[in-house]
């Protein structure tokens, strides 16, 4: 009650300023309103009078016809109004509600950089944004249906004064708690909403990791469906039942107040170490990733792991032997531990050696030492004391949960993208030591076949640390047209080789890089730098 004359110093003034002319006749039409329906009241008062007149009945009822008269016209000019009001407020509650969005919008272009690094200002800015602009338009129209209901009231204790004094305070006392319970009411929602804000904010976070476009992949991939419809599901009943308890004692006062005023390609799997595609933009590499991997299912042909068609594989124990690791991977926001360790929540490791060899062969332990929480930072400016990573810290992060997930096939898209040229060698190093990895890989119905090791499948055009995996295969326009080792493809003077050589030019003068590929394509050895 106290913040109400703020709350309408708040309104007005936008209104005002958005335009005068509308906001002193929306004022006019309000106050003609509330008088419309005082002047009803006073006149239905004085049939009442009229009528109950000592004298004989027909007379008293004709005396009574001009009152009745007045009666009608006040009514009939009170819908008049309250149409006039309706239309005057169409028009003027969308322009403050967009007089309120250039002021917020001009605060913010004002606003100090450091401001957006803030969690809670980034909250409160996003909220304003969405229910704010809608509260403005509300409040205007609540505003006046105020003013309205304030004149009708008076009119209300006047007129039962009239008939008899002793009935204007029993009026003014059955409104009194009715206003109580509306104040309550509002209060006992505000508060549920500020006990909810940070369930809300999250339960916003999983659903749109649920149903984002972008997440879509990884999310498949690392086999999170269960966990992120588990904590969505908890989440929402957490508010649900916040709701629900709202609700109740929100009816109980209502209840109350109402009382006392009556008194919710084929790919063999396992044979080999690693596998690079390359090739130029849009040659097909990362489509050809996704269908390997049974992220996509192909319009022809069929997908093969050790003669199993994943067609036939139910998709979640298929994605149970995934792992992946993306060029704009999934910034989870969670803490640094739970990004690495989502890769697979139900992999044991109660030392945490797991987690800390995976961050060291990813490079994403010097990450978390410069975090001030170490591993339990909030990778996430959606929330207070939160860190934001560069692209290439993302990435270390997002290797390191291939590398926890531990799966028989890792499929890694240009996962160096962002990085600099050490922390790319170092993870090139680590993705390619896989296929000494040895585990379990048979499929259902392939009996207890394991898989003889590791299969890494690398994606990318970068090709200075890929010299050495197992078989590279070339793709140009969605078709394969060369595949051999470095050596192989060196020799052939094809496309791969002019990409290698194309990219030596970078670190070699233009003498040097002629007699690398020479030296490539006749010893099958040599090196840059």
């Amino acid at each position: 009650m106290r913040a109400a004359p703020a709350a309408l110093r708040v309104l007005v003034g936008l209104a005002w300023r958005t335009s005068p002319r509308l906001t002193l006749l929306a004022l006019a039409v309000e106050l003609a309103s509330g008088c419309a329906t005082a002047f009803g009241l006073l006149a239905t008062a004085n049939v009442l009078a009229q009528l109950l007149e000592q004298g004989p009945t027909p007379q008293r009822v004709v005396a009574a016809i001009p009152a009745l008269l007045l009666v009608m016209g006040s009514y009939a000019a009170r819908g008049l109004l309250a149409a006039a009001v309706g239309a005057v407020q169409a028009v003027l509650a969308p322009q403050v509600e967009l007089g309120a969005q250039d002021e917020l919008h001009a605060a913010m272009i004002d606003a100090e950089l450091i401001a957006f690094d803030d969690a809670d200002f980034m909250e409160l800015v996003r909220r304003t944004s969405s229910r704010g602009m809608s509260s403005v338009s509300r409040g205007v129209t609540d505003t006046g249906s105020l003013l309205s209901s304030a004149i009708s009231l008076a009119a209300a204790i006047v007129t039962a004064g009239l008939l008899n004094p002793v009935l204007a305070p029993v009026v003014l006392l059955a409104a009194v708690p009715s206003g109580w319970a509306s104040m309550w009411t509002a209060k006992l929602g505000y508060e549920s909403f500020v006990r909810m804000v940070s369930r809300m904010r999250r339960l916003g976070i999983t659903g749109n990791m649920i149903t984002g476009r972008r997440e879509a992949a990884e999310v498949r991939a690392f086999t999170t469906q269960a966990t992120l419809l588990g904590e969505h599901h908890r989440i929402g009943s957490q508010l649900t039942a916040e709701t629900v308890k709202v609700e109740h004692r929100k009816t109980v006062i209502r209840l109350v107040g109402r009382g006392l005023s009556g008194i919710g390609t084929a790919l063999a799997y396992g044979v080999l170490g690693v596998l690079l595609y390359t090739g130029a933009n849009g040659s097909g590499k990362s489509t050809l990733a996704k269908v390997i991997t049974g992220l996509y299912l192909p319009s022809e042909g069929r997908v093969t792991w050790d003669g199993v068609d994943i067609a036939q594989v139910d998709q979640r124990e298929l994605h149970s032997r995934v792992a992946v690791v993306l060029q704009d991977p999934i910034e989870w926001p969670m803490t640094a531990e739970n990004n690495v360790r989502i890769g697979r929540l139900e992999r044991p490791d109660p030392d945490g050696s797991v987690l800390a060899a995976a961050a060291a062969a990813s490079g994403a332990d010097a990450v978390v030492a410069d975090l001030h929480d170490g591993w339990d930072s909030v990778l996430s400016r959606e929330f207070q004391n939160g860190y934001d990573l560069s692209g290439g810290q993302w990435q270390r992060i997002s290797v390191a949960r291939g590398l926890y997930r531990d799966a028989p096939l890792l499929v890694a898209d240009e996962p160096t993208a962002a990085m600099d040229a050490r922390a790319e060698h170092a993870v090139f190093q680590s993705l390619q030591s896989l296929q000494s990895l040895s585990r379990e890989s048979a499929l259902p119905g392939n009996g207890d076949n394991p898989g003889p090791t590791r299969t890494t499948v690398l994606i990318t055009h970068r090709l200075a640390n890929v010299r050495h995996a197992d078989q590279i295969i070339v793709l140009d326009d969605g078709r394969i047209t060369e595949q051999g080792t470095h050596q192989e493809l060196m020799a052939r003077c094809g496309g791969y080789a002019e990409l290698f050589t194309l990219q030596a030019r970078a670190y070699l003068d233009g003498a040097a890089a002629p007699s690398l590929l020479r030296a490539e394509a006749g010893s099958g050895e040599g090196t840059f730098a």
